[in-house]
């Protein structure tokens, strides 16, 4: 008798989820100017998917929205985006079908948050196969970049870099970081919480900390990510010998960095000094420039001026103005991405803020349930790292990108777990 060997299937919401992140970082950057076959943009590609997945789930499902904190939350998150077109279209005559249509990847992951939010309340999904898909992404996604910096610019198979700008004497590579952030989240929280397989997370997180510091060299990022990881070692139940190894590791850990020149350039900025080539000063002059716009109308402080079309070049000289920046002795294109709340206010107002604190607020409060019935700082992780980032990069929760919706789910899940838990 033939024995049958039963192998389990992959789960089609797992790898859904999967394509969706993909897609979202340019098919890990591997593909030239950033299009199929050099026509179809990916991020475009990326949209149609999370729409026909969400569609999808509404047709076959019967997909019903839950009163609950975190769908109001995505709800309120689609209405910025209507408010940010009509905004566009009072500040500077931008159509509001164009103004909406610039903020389609960001609406396409909002809607995404319902697909999620059915799987997982169907059972098509369960939490540990996301983290697990998040794993397997962010894995393969690090090692390549480790590869990439290896190999330097003698083959570059990421596209992700803009050749003619050197930092620190070597390419600097343009690739998005923040759903590593959650991944960074999980693998400190299995250090502390799973006793096995410690040197793997160690090796795991070290290798984040060099996508941050030597792949996007984003001094300001990596700042943020050493500071909130510290932060999250000393708030933890540990030990106090498990403290004190941590504060002797990251001594060591600045010690080594000072010898670099991204490193340098972080301690002159905790020291509030100068850098080579000093960003710090250009972030000022932007602060200083989209605080002036957002508060120029009552109007325009409210809903903010709106994104900005490519098509529309009274929209794009407000969105990017050229400055004159004195300590480079010459002008710099400003960019509202690069001005963290002050770029957020800009494209959404006082409406975008108080969604963002309230966003903050709701989570933090969740956060802090997860954290003292079970331990874990993942979600406090994020949100500290939101914090720490909010003045200068942009806030990560309001990104267009599928961060903010895995976040909602994902806590929602771990809340509603540790309050059944508690009754």
């Amino acid at each position: 008798m033939r024995m049958k060997m039963k192998t389990k299937r992959p789960n089609v919401y797992a790898l859904s989820l999967l394509v969706v992140l993909l897609l979202e970082h340019n098919l890990y950057y591997l593909i030239p100017d950033n299009r199929i076959f050099g026509i179809v943009a990916i991020s475009d590609c990326c949209v149609m998917v999370e729409l026909v997945l969400f569609l999808f789930t509404c047709l076959n499902s019967k997909l019903k929205i839950s009163r609950d904190k975190y769908t109001y939350l995505v709800l309120g998150g689609l209405l910025l985006t209507i408010t940010s077109a009509i905004a566009g279209f009072i500040n500077y005559g931008q159509p509001f079908l164009v103004g909406f249509n610039v903020q389609r990847l960001r609406i396409s992951s909002l809607l995404f948050f319902f697909a999620l939010s059915n799987w997982i309340k169907s059972k098509k999904i369960t939490y540990s196969e996301i983290i697990k898909t998040l794993y397997l992404f962010c894995g393969i996604y690090l090692i390549l970049a480790m590869v990439q910096i290896m190999v330097g610019s003698s083959l570059i198979f990421m596209h992700a870099t803009d050749e003619g700008r050197l930092r620190y004497g070597s390419l600097r590579f343009w690739m998005s970081s923040n759903i590593l952030v959650l991944y960074t989240g999980y693998i400190l929280d299995e250090f502390f919480v799973k006793k096995s397989r410690k040197t793997q997370k160690v090796i795991w997180l070290s290798i984040v900390l060099i996508f941050f510091f030597f792949v996007t060299k984003a001094r300001m990022a990596a700042m943020a990510l050493g500071l909130s990881i510290f932060i999250c070692l000393m708030i933890h139940r540990g030990s106090a010998s498990a403290k004190i190894i941590a504060i002797v590791l990251a001594v060591l850990g600045l010690f080594v960095l000072s010898e670099t020149p991204l490193g340098m350039d972080v301690l002159k900025i905790l020291g509030g000094g100068t850098t080579a080539g000093d960003t710090l000063t250009v972030r000022n002059v932007g602060r200083a420039y989209y605080l002036g716009k957002t508060f120029e109308t009552p109007a325009s402080a409210l809903l903010g001026c709106g994104y900005a079309s490519a098509n529309n070049a009274r929209a794009l000289a407000s969105a990017y103005p050229v400055q004159f920046i004195s300590y480079y002795g010459y002008n710099l294109m400003l960019y509202p991405d690069d001005n963290g709340i002050f770029g957020m206010l800009y494209y959404y107002g006082i409406l975008g803020l108080v969604w963002w604190i309230t966003t903050l607020a709701i989570s933090f409060k969740s956060g802090l349930i997860i954290y003292r019935k079970k331990g874990s700082f993942v979600y406090l992780f994020l949100l500290i790292y939101e914090l720490v980032t909010c003045i200068s990069l942009f806030p990560t929760i309001l990104s267009a990108s599928v961060l903010a919706p895995l976040l909602f789910v994902l806590i929602r899940e771990e809340e509603r777990y540790c309050l059944i838990e508690v009754d």
